[in-house]
C-alpha cells in the first residue's frame, strides 16, 4: 500500500517536472517584424534598427572572427529585396532565406559556428565569422518587436551580427540581420536530474 501510495506521488512529481521543464525551454518562431521594407533601401542601416530595438541596451564594434564550437542561430529581421541565405557550409543547407521568412525567430543549432555562410544571391559568398559585418553584443535582455505567438526574446550577452550584401547603392549592413547565443543546458534534463537525485536521497530517510 505504501509502494502504491509513493508511485503515485513520484508519478504526479514527475509530470509536474516536465510540465516545468517545457516552460523554461526557449520558444521559437515568430512573425518577422516590418521596420523594414524594400521601398526604403538605403534609408535605413543596422545602427537604426538597434536603435530600435535596443536603444542604451548594446555595445557595438564586435567582431565574430573568434566565434568557434556550438551556438544558436536565428536571422530575425531584413532590408535587402535580394535573396540572400545564411547556409550552414559554403553552397551547402539553407537554414535562413531572405524570399522565405517563416522561420525568423526560430533557433538553430550550429555544431561549429566557422561553418556558416553568407550567399550574397546579387552575387559572392562569404564566411560568417571573416565577413564585412556589424557586429554588437546586448548588454540586456530586449523583446524584439514584431514578433508575437510567441514573442521573441534576445537575453543579455546575444550577439547581433548585420550583414551587408554586394549591392553597390548603401553600405546600410541590414541586408540580413542574425542573432547569436550559447546552445542552452536542456532545462528538462536539468530539472529532471536534480530532482531525481533529491528524491532518492529523501527516500532513503523515509
Amino acid at each position: 500500500m505504501e509502494r502504491k501510495i509513493w508511485g503515485s506521488k513520484m508519478k504526479k512529481i514527475l509530470i509536474f517536472i516536465a510540465l516545468l521543464g517545457i516552460c523554461v525551454t526557449p520558444l521559437s518562431a515568430g512573425i518577422y517584424p516590418d521596420f523594414f521594407n524594400n521601398s526604403n533601401h538605403g534609408e535605413y542601416d543596422v545602427v537604426d534598427y538597434m536603435n530600435y530595438i535596443a536603444s542604451g541596451a548594446y555595445t557595438s564594434g564586435y567582431s565574430p572572427s573568434g566565434l568557434t564550437g556550438a551556438y544558436q542561430v536565428t536571422a530575425f529581421a531584413l532590408e535587402a529585396g535580394y535573396n540572400n541565405l545564411l547556409e550552414l557550409t559554403s553552397g551547402g543547407t539553407v537554414l535562413f532565406n531572405n524570399f522565405n521568412t517563416g522561420n525568423f525567430g526560430t533557433w538553430v543549432n550550429v555544431a561549429d559556428i566557422t561553418e556558416l555562410y553568407f550567399n550574397d544571391q546579387h552575387g559572392g559568398v562569404e564566411q560568417l565569422i571573416v565577413s564585412d559585418v556589424w557586429g554588437y553584443v546586448l548588454t540586456a535582455g530586449i523583446t524584439v518587436p514584431g514578433y508575437s505567438s510567441p514573442s521573441l526574446y534576445l537575453g543579455a550577452g546575444t550577439i547581433i551580427l548585420g550583414w551587408n550584401d554586394s549591392y553597390t547603392g548603401d553600405n546600410d549592413h541590414d541586408d540580413m540581420i542574425i542573432a547569436i547565443r550559447p546552445v542552452p543546458e536542456p532545462g528538462l534534463l536539468l530539472l529532471l536530474g536534480s530532482s531525481l537525485f533529491t528524491l532518492a536521497a529523501f527516500r532513503k530517510f523515509i
